[in-house]
C-alpha cells in the first residue's frame, strides 16, 4: 500500500489497485478517473489563461479511458491524483483546479472536519464559480444544492457586481418575489413551487434576466435596468402587461427580448432603438398592430408574433436575416407575399391560422427545412413543394384531395417527414 499525506486533514492511499481519498482517517468515495494530466503549480497561470476551470477544459477531453481504467496504471493515476490534490490544497482548494463533483463535495467534508481554510473558502469558492456563471458548473451547484450554503442576499451581493445586485434586490422588492440564478433565462431546476423570476450570471455581470408580474399590476422599472449594460436577454412576463416599459427601449446591447401578456396592446415603434436584437417573441391575444419599424431590426434572426394579428407589416420583408418566423396563432387568411423573399428561413410556422391556400411560391424558400401549417383550411398542397430541398418536416391536417396526396407520398420518399393531422 502506498500513502500520500496532503496535510494533517487529507490524505490519499492506494489500495488494491485503487486510489481512495482520506479525511481525517476517514475513506471518502471520491476519486475519478484521469482526464487530465497532473498540473503543476508554476503551470496553474498558464492553465487558468488557456480554460476558466478543469470543468471547461474537460468538455473537450478525451473519455475515453471511463471505460478502461486498465489503461492506465494504477501507480501512475494514485501519483496524478496526490499530485492535483497537493496543488490544490496549496491553493487555498481552488476550486477550479478539480473537477466540480470531487471539488465541492471535498471541500465541504474538510470544512466539517474542521479545516480552517477550507471553511473559509467554501462559501466563497461556492459565490466565486456561480459568478462565473459556467453553465454546468451554475446546474451542478444549484442542483446539488451548493447554493443553499449561502443566504439568499449573501448570494446575490457576492455573485454580482455592487452595482447591479443593487438593481435585482431593488427588483425583487418592486416585484415582491426573489430572483434565483440559473444557467439559462429559460432553464427550470424545481418543478415544485411557484414561478421563479431569474437571472442569469456572466463574469459576475447579469446577461439575462426574466421579470415575472403573475397577476398584479406591472409598476414603473426603475431607470437603473440601463445600468445592467451586459444584459443581453430579458423575458417579461404577466398576466396584466399592456404596455413595453420605456426603459426597456433604452436597453441598446439587447439580443434577444420574450414579451408575454393577455392584454398588451401594441408594441412602440421605437421598438426599432433596439438595434442589436437578434431574437424577437410578443406574445398577446390583445396585440392590435405591429409597427412598420419592426422591419428595421435587420439584425433578427428568429421573429414570434402570435394571436390574433389580422395582417402583419410588409417591413418584416426588410428582415433578410430571419433563419425562424412564428405566425402562429393568428387569423391570416393568406401567406404575405413578402415572406416568400426570406429566403433564410429554415422554420416558418403558420399553425391555426385561417389559410386556405399554399402558394406555388413557397419553393422559392429553399433553405426551409420545417413547415408547420396545421389546424388551417388548406385543401390542397402545390406540386412546387417537391422542389424544396431542404425540407425535412411537414406539419399539415388531412387532405381530401388525391393530387396533394401523391404530392405528399413523393416528398416522403425525398426524405420529408410529413405529420398528418
Amino acid at each position: 500500500m502506498s500513502e500520500f499525506i496532503v496535510n494533517r486533514f487529507l490524505s490519499l492511499k492506494l489500495e488494491y489497485g485503487e486510489t481512495n481519498i482520506y479525511i481525517n482517517e476517514r475513506k471518502i468515495d471520491q476519486c475519478k478517473y484521469l482526464l487530465l494530466d497532473k498540473i503543476s503549480h508554476s503551470e496553474i497561470p498558464n492553465f487558468l489563461e488557456s480554460f476558466e476551470s478543469v470543468d471547461e477544459a474537460t468538455v473537450n477531453a478525451d473519455h475515453s479511458l471511463e471505460n478502461t481504467p486498465d489503461l492506465i496504471p494504477p501507480e501512475t493515476e494514485f501519483w496524478a491524483h496526490c499530485s492535483n490534490l497537493q496543488v490544490w490544497a496549496e491553493n487555498n482548494y481552488d476550486t477550479r483546479l478539480l473537477h466540480m463533483s470531487i471539488a465541492f463535495s471535498l471541500l465541504k467534508e474538510l470544512a466539517e472536519a474542521g479545516d480552517v481554510v477550507a471553511k473559509r473558502a467554501f462559501k466563497e469558492e461556492i459565490a466565486k464559480r456561480l459568478g462565473s456563471g459556467y453553465p454546468s458548473v451554475v446546474d451542478f451547484l444549484i442542483l446539488e444544492h451548493f447554493d443553499d450554503n449561502l443566504s439568499h442576499e449573501e448570494l446575490i451581493t457576492s455573485v454580482l457586481v455592487p452595482e447591479e445586485a443593487e438593481i435585482i434586490l431593488e427588483l425583487e422588492i418592486l416585484t415582491g418575489n426573489q430572483f434565483f440564478q440559473s444557467s439559462k433565462v429559460n432553464e427550470s431546476y424545481f418543478e415544485e413551487g411557484p414561478f421563479q423570476q431569474r437571472f442569469v450570471v456572466k463574469n459576475n455581470h447579469v446577461t439575462g434576466l426574466w421579470i415575472h408580474w403573475g397577476k398584479q399590476n406591472p409598476k414603473t422599472l426603475p431607470e437603473g435596468i440601463v445600468k445592467l449594460r451586459r444584459l443581453k436577454q430579458l423575458y417579461y412576463t404577466g398576466d396584466k402587461i399592456k404596455f413595453l416599459p420605456k426603459v426597456i427601449l433604452k436597453l441598446s446591447g439587447l439580443e434577444d427580448l420574450n414579451v408575454e401578456s393577455e392584454f398588451l396592446e401594441e408594441i412602440p415603434d421605437n421598438i426599432s432603438n433596439l438595434k442589436a436584437l437578434k431574437s424577437l417573441s410578443i406574445c398577446s391575444a390583445n396585440l392590435k398592430n405591429v409597427p412598420e419599424n419592426i422591419g428595421k431590426l435587420f439584425k433578427l434572426e428568429y421573429l414570434s408574433l402570435s394571436f390574433n394579428l389580422v395582417d402583419v407589416p410588409d417591413s418584416l420583408g426588410d428582415l433578410k436575416k430571419l433563419k425562424a418566423l412564428d405566425l402562429s396563432y393568428n387569423r391570416l387568411n393568406t401567406i404575405p407575399e413578402f415572406i416568400f423573399g426570406l429566403i433564410n428561413l429554415t422554420s416558418l410556422d403558420l399553425k391555426r391560422n385561417s389559410l386556405d391556400i399554399l402558394s406555388n411560391s413557397i419553393c422559392r424558400l429553399q433553405n426551409l427545412n420545417t413547415l408547420n401549417l396545421r389546424r388551417n383550411s388548406i385543401i390542397k398542397l402545390p406540386k412546387s413543394l417537391i422542389k424544396m430541398k431542404n425540407l425535412k418536416f411537414l406539419f399539415i391536417n388531412k387532405l381530401q384531395d388525391e393530387k396533394s396526396d401523391m404530392i405528399i407520398n413523393t416528398i416522403r420518399k425525398n426524405g420529408v417527414t410529413v405529420f398528418v393531422d
